[in-house]
């Protein structure tokens, strides 16, 4: 195997590596996000006065 070929797959699997790693960031700050807002809604309905 070529060393520059050993470069190029080593910086694709880095890369593959990252935009992996932005996903499961972006899918945790999105379930995140769905909680926090679940739970204001909870705080919400339960401040609001029973009608």
């Amino acid at each position: 195997m070529d060393i520059k070929n050993y470069f190029v797959a080593a910086a694709a699997a880095v890369e593959l590596a990252f935009d992996a790693g932005v996903v499961a960031f972006a899918v945790a700050a999105g379930v995140g996000f769905g909680a926090v807002v679940a739970e204001l809604a909870v705080v919400a309905a339960a401040a609001a006065p029973v009608p």
